[in-house]
């Protein structure tokens, strides 16, 4: 009984803390997009330069959703075991 509640606690906190790092990691990307747009306004970026860091936040995106993809089925494992 106290482990069914300890696992709760657990997914719960985890689930907290997923959301709180959602939100900084969105509102860093969307800061991020705002400066890229920025400096080619400005003409401070060159084309290919732009076309690189828009490469590597896709590639940070990916790389976080199979990381959450990874995450939910270790939970889901936990909670069959």
């Amino acid at each position: 009984m106290k482990a069914s509640y300890l696992l709760a606690a657990i997914i719960l906190f985890s689930i907290t803390t997923i959301s709180a790092n959602a939100q900084n990691y969105n509102r860093n990307l969307r800061y991020h997009n705002k400066r890229i747009h920025q400096g080619v306004s400005k003409g401070e970026l060159t084309r290919s330069e732009t076309y690189r860091l828009h490469a590597q936040e896709a590639n940070i995106r990916y790389e976080t959703y199979q990381y959450k993809k990874m995450m939910a089925t270790l939970m889901l494992m936990k909670e069959q075991a």
